[in-house]
């Protein structure tokens, strides 16, 4: 066993060596005019497809990532699009400020009807014959009858 325990140190050593550091970047995104924090910002690796967080609600964000060269992308509804080159070769705190994107609309219409539109108007239990449709319906006794052919129609 004293033997073999140099063997394992050295091993041990050598993957460690050997292994790539990571580092963390981190911050707060806020909105640029109030400074407001901007909870559910997402903070993307562009390099990284599968790779990126979102913010809390202070408007955090921290992402752990293997030490290299990265295009951040910062996005939010209603907001411009960042894109923040980084040299990550330590741990970062960056702090972003997101402007707004001012889109302008050429016209907005709203139409709607009166929510009480059915009430205003009495149709219910209203029930219209023509003299087409009665004159289509079966005769009894050589005669055409108005409240027989009300009888007839569906309640």
């Amino acid at each position: 066993m004293q033997k073999c325990l140099p063997y394992i140190f050295y091993l041990f050593s050598f993957s460690i060596a050997f292994a790539q550091s990571k580092f963390t970047i981190s911050g707060t995104i806020r909105e640029a005019k109030t400074g407001e924090a901007l909870i559910g910002a997402t903070v993307q690796v562009k390099e990284l497809p599968n790779t990126g967080t979102s913010t809390n609600t202070y408007g955090f964000y921290s992402l752990t990532l293997p030490e290299g060269h990265y295009t951040i992308l910062v996005q939010y509804i209603g907001f411009n699009t960042q894109t923040i080159p980084l040299a990550l070769s330590k741990t970062i705190r960056r702090d972003i400020a997101l402007g707004e994107n001012e889109l302008l609309l050429q016209e907005v219409s709203v139409k709607a009807e009166k929510s009480n539109q059915n009430v205003t108007q009495s149709i219910m239990g209203v029930q219209k014959l023509n003299i087409a449709e009665i004159s289509k319906l079966p005769v009894l006794f050589g005669e055409r009858d108005v409240l027989k052919a009300i009888q007839l129609l569906p309640v």
